[in-house]
């Protein structure tokens, strides 16, 4: 055939060439046509059917190419294409037929491309390049749906808006000529959130936030550019606007920009003279702010500019004006502030210094010069000097400075001022030697006068005085006392060292007592010190020169004199030098007299009471040991009324009165010796006020002359009335006061009101002249002469008792000048311990008596001998039977907790008073016979409630009796027969009231149907054989009455039994029994088994909780009377019965279905629906309940259910598959799903999408295997980005704020149910918040995103903890970007995301403590962008893997979008990265053991692949996936009921990776059986098909654990009694290619 076609195709061009016929006109066709479409061609030739034809064509095909007539030809190949024919009837030559035809290319179009993102609410250009011929029409596809648009050139721009990241799709294209339908070119744009800028005002500069690529600066309303850096000092006060781009997004913000520069001037406001000023710039100035001080000093005008801070000393009094003058950029500011120096008050310790300086040394004669400084003006008036050893001689004084002597002896020296007081400032006063002495110790004292009190400051130096050896001529030191109060021995060591470079080293060591409290000055550090000694060096190396203050030191337990040795040492080599100095002096506060009792010494005379002239005198020293006495004299007055205080005494002298302390010790500081008052005196009065010393003589440098007005108030008032209240004893229960009065008057207080708020008064005990009346919480005090004496009065002792806390009120009352009482009121407030519990039964006795007895009602009185008080705290009493009437408390008793049968007695002290009480009295009715119980109550030791019983029993005569069985009469009636059932009432007359209580009925064979209650009667324990009656009133009702009706079925012979139940007179319950046969005809037709249909759905199949309901086909009535339901595993629960139908003896595996009827009724129907937890293979069995010959028998229907176990939300690890694996699409929806995730044993899709499967759903939907639903507690109105379970619950992340119908922020929790809140979710980030990674951990779920708060306010910054109650920050500072990536690995938490730049470069690693950047180094973006970077991550091998859109990992090569982390570096995948920098890797996971990446692409590694691919043999493999944008990945196998499958979602879709046999067939399911399910020891596994198959068990982690081969069967047992407990997969193969995976419980 082919050999003929050859030859007449040659022939037919040899004709051609030689003949040169070319007879077009015999073929019909289109002369132009486009690339690829197929046209119809027609031979219209001459010639006949018995022709024979043959067709050819240049650029394509054509049907039928040996026939006339019909043709097509496709055009495949562009430009012109020729159509031949060679046609010839039989018998003649072949005739030759040829046509051109043009065939134009199909148009094309491609997106020109210059940017991939865009902001949210931002509009794209897309360009689109054209080819062919203008003008074309085209299709864009996007999440909105296909639009159609129009270009009349070869470019065009198309504006897009998107809301979402999508893929954006150019489908179909025609031009002026032809249609190109098959084109498709994809571009993938991503929207991020928009991009909000903000300017503020900084030092005076324009500044924009946050940090992003560019700034542009403009003027506003032109184009006018002033600056592109984030800060910028504008030119003028003048609107400039921002335009912030941060690599995607742009926002511009305007401002109006004024100068904010505010001005002032920070010090301390307390100056005084000499005082170092620093004066400080207070404003909102930056570090360029110049600044330019403007002051007066001295009469002098300062300017200081460029200086922070201005350092001003003034020497002179007065107010000064500093000017502050501020600028920064354009901007300027002033202020002024005034600093007000004073003097400095006339104080020892801080204001002035003196100076001991010795100036030159001759043999036993040294010489010094006495210096000082003070910063007080006017304020002291002399110096004097003394000695304690040697003369002084060769005094010389400053005569020019205005320094004169005032007094000088051998041992002493007096120095004043010309002035009056001594200068301010440095000094130089006098200078001196001192002869005779090598140590003695120089005392210095500054005088003052303050408030008329003269006073001193004091200055002590120990000094040596000797002869230097040889080479310490340079070296001096001495011992100046520490200015301490009071004084204390302690000293600063003083040295001036001429030797340069030579001593090292510095030793002191005393004699006696030891060295504490040791500051080296700075530079000196101590080498040393064991008590006695220190030993100090230099940071220089050497002692340094010139005046220098080594150490500081105190001493404590010496013994004066003592002495001190200073070494100076020289140690170099081994070898010492040294120079000593030796101090020999008396230590303060010692027993030694001094001659400086007087320099602290002040005395003061206040203001005592308000009638007459009265005095308190005060007086203060820091000197013990001083003096004897201290006296008062005036000439002016006489003294009266004066009173010592304790621990005083005093005495008359002439012109005055004398203080003396009792132990002859006047102590040092305050005292109060006592007060006096004055008459006949003219005001105002004169005071001298002398201290005596021990001698008894006067000390004149310590006399005080005070000079008082005195003032006559009026009489008697509160003003200088003083009260004091003392607790003086403490005794446990019992606490005993005094108080301490001040009567300021004679002739005022009348007398005196004491009160206790708790507790009572006891022991109180009047002073000698002092009567007392009244007790208990209060009590008057008088005088025997009718008023208080004046001065200080104790009148009475007293004490509390009963009270831990209490306040004593002392009110002092008197009458005013109006003849109206007052009072003057002092408080106290005290704590007392608690008295120990004395509280026993044995000091209690208690005696029940009959007081009156009645028929039906007797009363009693309880009394009892109470001890002791304070101690029970309430009583019960209580009746065995009968009820409590007339109970009748005696006074001060209360009653409460009044049941009828006991009540409560209570006292309004709080406690049952001692002594014979009688608390109440009762009565007892409605019993004869009783127990009267009453219970006293206290607390021992251990404050644990304790009971004192008392119980006597009691006779009471009865009413008489009502109650007889003699009265009733009861008829029990037949009122209908029946085949099989016959029905009865009962009937009975009463002939009193309040008598029977109930009505039993019982029956002796069959069952009881169908009982009804006559009105008023109610019915109860209600079962096959029997019920109770009563009636609503509480007894059956007297007359005739016919309490109820009812049936019996079952039995042909049988006995009713009614009892009516009454109590007698002993309240016992009694009973009349009435019994009666009957007789009924059995039934007419037995019930039988055979056309009885019965069984049991499964309504609804959730993990641990399955529902069913029953389904009945009866085929007649009046047969069966009850189903009973059995359950062998698990647990009975909601089990509601449908109308008519009840429910009887429901217990926890088992309950009765009966009918109101007495029958189940015919028909077919569904009486009761119920749920079954606690079980995932059980069975139910019912029982259906009929009478054969009286005999109960039974129908039993077995059903065996299978039940999702409660861990449901584990994936699958994969399925093996005999044949191919091939995607279906079962979930194309209108978005994008971004996560998928295993819950109660279905798969939830979430993502952005509102239509999935066909089926409504609002960005969240659940996959059962077969179908899509939407979530029954409703969708959430934002994107869905992660999934994640958590403790049993579904946590759901995105941007939302409402889940179903409940408020969320952007998580919500879902139990399979319903949503819930999540403690506020995550908030803080404008304008939305988004969680982008959710990561169950053992701490709890960890939240990743771009939030800065949680709900309960904490700041996060991007990445939170939920611990299943509230949220917490256990991340130190969070992470500054955005996180989409959360995974534990080697112990660490990792964080991934975009976060590019310092400090941690795109991913980060928490140690528990602290976050920390990789020390290999980060991840590197692509063009910095921002929301890509890492997005996935997985653990293999014992590395991290990560996936995402990224430009490598640290600079590793091959690591675009992918690589593996190995703890310390970055490695490259050995499958290779991904190529194209607009790829990305979305997700991982493992199936059948193989990794699996999705993402964006369409290659990876060197592997076409597109969305999915799966590593194999590292290398990455195809799984032909059909769609590109892949987001998530997830294995599903519905908890084992369903082969375990691949699902791959992302944009526009979800697939599932499914296994197709050999025959193209997808795999059955169940073909297989197992169980039972869980299992204990051996399990079946069954087929409806007799085959040859293979099975292995394996558990959770592929390890084998059994193989087995069979044939020729359909069912086989496997022993598993050796397994341990858990999961475990039954994997099945046969000989055809089939092959299934089970899940299997081994318990």
């Amino acid at each position: 055939m082919k050999n003929r076609l050859l030859f007449l195709i040659l022939l037919s061009n040899l004709l051609i060439l030689n003949f040169g016929i070319g007879q077009g006109s015999c073929i019909q066709v289109s002369d132009t046509v486009c690339l690829n479409d197929c046209v119809p061609v027609q031979y219209v030739g001459n010639n006949s059917d018995n022709a024979s034809y043959i067709w050819t064509i240049g650029c394509g095909t054509i049907t039928n190419p040996n026939a006339k007539n019909p043709h097509e030809a496709c055009f495949l190949n562009t430009g012109n294409c020729s159509i031949n024919l060679i046609t010839q009837e039989p018998g003649a030559s072949p005739e030759t037929c040829a046509v051109n035809v043009f065939v134009r290319p199909l148009p094309t179009a491609r997106f020109v491309l210059r940017t991939d993102s865009v902001c949210l609410n931002n509009c794209l250009g897309l360009r689109i390049d054209f080819t062919g011929t203008p003008p074309y029409i085209f299709m864009i596809r996007d999440t909105t749906g296909v639009k159609t648009f129009r270009s009349a050139g070869n470019s065009t721009i198309v504006s897009i808006c998107p809301t979402v990241s999508q893929t954006i799709a150019l489908l179909g294209l025609e031009d002026a000529h032809c249609k190109n339908p098959g084109l498709q070119s994809f571009f993938r744009i991503k929207v991020f959130p928009p991009f909000k800028g903000s300017v503020y005002t900084q030092y005076s500069q324009l500044c924009a936030s946050p940090p992003v690529i560019s700034y542009r600066w403009f003027e506003c309303n032109t184009n006018t550019l002033v600056s592109t850096v984030s800060c910028f000092a504008p030119p003028r006060e003048d609107c400039y606007c921002a335009v912030l781009y941060n690599g995607f997004c742009y926002d511009t913000v305007c401002t109006q920009f004024k100068c904010q520069l505010d001005c002032g001037i920070n010090f301390d406001r307390n100056v005084y003279i000499g005082d170092n000023i620093k004066l400080k710039y207070k404003g909102n100035g930056g570090p360029k702010t110049r600044k330019t001080w403007t002051y007066t000093l001295d009469n002098i005008t300062y300017t200081n500019s460029n200086e922070d801070s201005l350092n001003l000393v003034f020497t002179t009094p007065g107010c000064y004006i500093i000017r502050l003058d501020v600028e920064e950029e354009i901007c300027k500011s002033s202020c002024i502030d005034t600093i007000c120096v004073k003097s400095r008050p006339c104080e020892c310790s801080v204001f002035n210094k003196n100076y001991v300086v010795k100036v030159g040394q001759s043999q036993n004669n040294c010489c010094y010069e006495i210096q000082g400084e003070i910063n007080s003006s006017d304020c002291f008036t002399g110096i004097k000097l003394l000695t304690n050893n040697g003369s002084l001689s060769n005094i010389s004084v400053n005569g020019r400075a205005g320094w004169k002597i005032a007094s000088v002896t051998q041992q002493s020296l007096e120095l004043s001022h010309g002035s009056g007081h001594l200068p301010t400032g440095f000094f130089s006063a006098a200078g001196f030697c001192i002869a005779n002495a090598d140590k003695y110790t120089i005392t210095v004292y500054y005088y003052y006068e303050k408030n008329g009190v003269k006073d001193s400051c004091k200055y002590q130096y120990v000094y040596t005085c000797s002869q230097s050896v040889p080479g310490c001529d340079s070296t001096q030191s001495y011992l100046e006392l520490q200015h301490t109060s009071p004084p204390s021995c302690c000293f600063f060591l003083r040295t001036n060292n001429n030797k340069s470079g030579y001593f090292n080293r510095l030793t002191l060591t005393v004699n006696s007592g030891s060295i504490n409290n040791i500051v080296p000055s700075s530079g000196f550090s101590i080498l040393s010190t064991n008590g006695q000694s220190i030993t100090l060096s230099h940071i220089s190396g050497f002692i340094p020169t010139g005046a220098i203050t080594p150490v500081a030191f105190c001493l404590t337990g010496f013994t004066n004199p003592v002495n001190i040795n200073v070494h100076y040492l020289r140690v170099i080599q081994n070898k010492t030098d040294s120079c000593s100095t030796g101090f020999r002096f008396y230590c303060p506060d010692d027993s030694t007299p001094k001659p400086d009792c007087c320099d602290s010494t002040q005395a003061n005379l206040l203001t005592f009471g308000n009638v007459g002239c009265c005095w308190n005198l005060t007086a203060f020293s820091k000197k013990s040991s001083c003096f004897s006495k201290i006296c008062v004299t005036s000439a002016n007055g006489n003294f009266t009324n004066f009173v010592a205080n304790s621990g005083w005494t005093v005495s008359p002298v002439n012109g005055g009165i004398c203080y003396s302390p009792t132990g002859g010790n006047f102590p040092s500081g305050s005292v109060n010796p006592g007060h006096f008052c004055m008459n006949n005196f003219s005001s105002p009065i004169s005071y001298n006020i002398n201290f005596y010393d021990l001698s008894g003589n006067i000390l004149t440098d310590c006399k005080k002359t005070l000079v008082r007005e005195c003032k006559v108030p009026s009489p008697c008032s509160c003003d200088s009335l003083d009260n004091q209240i003392f607790q003086n004893s403490v005794n446990a229960g019992s606490c005993c006061h005094s108080f301490l009065g001040t009567i300021p008057y004679s002739n005022c207080y009348t007398k005196i009101a004491v009160t206790v708020n708790a507790g009572s008064f006891a022991n109180i005990i009047p002073a000698a002249g002092y009567n007392v009346a009244g007790g208990g919480s209060s009590f008057i005090i008088t005088h025997q002469s009718g008023h208080l004496p004046i001065g200080n009065i104790t009148p009475a002792t007293f004490c509390v008792n009963g009270a831990p806390v209490y306040t004593i009120t002392v009110q002092y009352i008197y009458t005013d000048q109006n003849g109206i009482e007052q009072r003057c009121v002092f408080f106290g407030e005290f704590d007392c311990p608690s008295a120990g519990p004395k509280c026993n039964c044995d000091s209690l006795s208690t005696i029940i008596q009959s007081v009156s007895v009645n028929t039906g009602n007797c009363c009693y009185k309880f009394s009892s001998n109470v001890a002791p008080s304070n101690c029970f705290t309430k009583i019960t009493v209580t009746t065995s039977a009968g009820q409590f009437n007339n109970i009748l408390p005696a006074n001060g008793f209360n009653v409460s907790n009044n049941n009828g049968s006991g009540f409560t007695l209570t006292h309004n002290s709080g406690h049952i008073p001692a002594g014979q009480q009688t608390p109440a009295s009762f009565c007892v009715s409605g019993a004869t016979v009783y127990v009267i119980t009453v219970t006293y109550y206290y607390l021992d030791v251990n404050g644990i409630e304790q009971k004192c019983i008392k119980m006597q029993t009691f006779d009471c005569p009865s009413n008489p009796k009502v109650c007889t069985c003699d009265s009733l009469k009861v008829l029990i009636n037949q009122t209908s027969t029946s085949a099989g059932q016959c029905c009865h009432n009962i009937t009975n007359t009463i002939g009193g009231t309040g008598c029977f209580l109930r009505l039993n009925i019982s029956l002796s064979s069959g069952v009881l149907l169908n009982p009804q209650a006559s009105p008023g009667f109610t019915l109860s324990n209600i079962s096959s054989s029997g019920l109770t009656v009563q009636h609503t009133s509480g007894f059956i009702p007297s007359g005739t009455t016919t309490p109820l009706t009812f049936c019996v079925s079952g039995s042909t012979s049988y006995i009713i039994t009614a009892q009516y139940i009454y109590k007698d007179q002993n309240g016992i319950e009694q009973r009349c029994v009435i019994s009666k046969e009957f007789n009924c005809p059995p039934a007419s037709s037995p019930c039988k088994c055979d056309s009885l249909k019965a069984f049991i759905q499964q309504t609804s199949n959730k993990p641990g909780l399955c529902c069913h309901q029953a389904v009945f086909d009866v085929p007649s009535s009046n047969c069966f009377i009850a189903v009973k339901f059995e359950l062998d595993h698990g647990i009975f629960t909601n089990v509601n019965a449908s109308p008519n139908f009840t429910i009887g003896n429901l217990a926890s595996q088992s309950f009765n279905l009966g009918h109101t009827s007495g029958f189940l009724p015919a028909g077919q129907y569904n009486p009761v629906t119920f749920c079954v937890s606690g079980a995932i293979i059980y069975t139910i069995t019912m029982k259906f309940l009929y009478t054969s010959n009286g005999v109960i028998d039974s129908c039993v229907f077995p059903n065996t259910f299978e039940c999702k176990p409660l861990d449901s939300t584990q994936s699958c690890p994969g399925g093996a598959c005999l044949g191919n694996r091939s995607w279906q699409a079962v979930g194309a929806n209108n978005g994008i799903v971004y996560d998928l995730k295993n819950y109660q044993c279905a798969l939830y899709a979430g993502g952005q999408f509102t239509l999935i499967g066909g089926q409504n759903a609002s960005n969240i939907a659940i996959w059962n295997g077969n179908t899509w639903s939407p979530l029954p507690g409703g969708g959430l109105n934002g994107t869905v980005r992660c999934m994640e379970v958590h403790n049993g619950i579904l946590y759901v992340g995105g941007q939302f704020t409402m889940a179903g119908t409940t408020a969320v922020n952007n998580i919500a929790a879902w139990n399979g149910t319903s949503w819930s809140a999540v403690g506020g979710g995550v908030t803080g980030i404008n304008p939305s918040p988004v969680v982008f990674e959710l990561l169950s951990t053992s701490g709890g779920l960890i939240v990743g995103g771009q939030f800065a708060l949680t709900g309960n306010n904490l700041v996060v910054n991007n990445i939170a903890m939920w611990n299943g109650t509230i949220w917490t920050s256990p991340f130190a500072n969070g992470i500054p970007y955005p996180v989409s990536m959360l995974r534990e690995f080697n112990g660490d938490l990792y964080a991934g995301g975009a976060f590019f730049g310092n400090p941690y470069q795109c991913i980060a690693r928490w140690n528990g403590t602290a976050w920390s950047s990789l020390s290999g180094g980060g991840i590197n973006l692509v063009n910095n962008i921002l929301y890509h970077g890492i997005e996935q991550s997985i653990i293999r091998n014992g590395e991290m893997i990560i996936g995402g859109h990224f430009k490598n990992a640290a600079g590793v090569p091959s690591t675009q979008h992918i690589a593996r982390w190995n703890g310390n570096n970055w490695l490259a995948m050995p499958e290779g990265d991904l190529i194209d920098s607009f790829n990305s890797v979305n997700d991982f996971i493992y199936f059948n053991g193989e990794l699996f990446a999705g993402g964006e692409y369409q290659s990876i590694g060197s592997t076409a692949a597109k969305g999915v691919a799966r590593s194999v043999n590292n290398i990455w493999v195809s799984v032909s996936h059909p769609d590109v944008v892949t987001w998530a990945l997830e294995t599903y196998d519905s908890c084992g009921t369903k082969s375990c499958d691949l699902y791959a979602a992302g944009e526009g879709f979800v697939n599932r990776w499914v296994c197709v046999t050999s025959t193209g067939g997808v795999t059955k399911k169940d073909r297989w059986n197992i169980y039972p399910n869980p299992v204990d020891q051996y399990v079946i596994v069954k087929t409806d098909e007799l085959n040859e198959f293979a099975i292995e068990v394996n558990d959770i982690n592929g390890l084998q654990m059994r193989r087995m081969y069979f044939s020729g069967s359909n069912e086989v047992t496997i022993d598993l009694s050796d397994l341990a407990e858990g999961m475990y997969f039954i994997l099945i193969k046969d000989i055809n290619g089939y092959q299934d995976i089970k899940k299997l419980i081994k318990q």
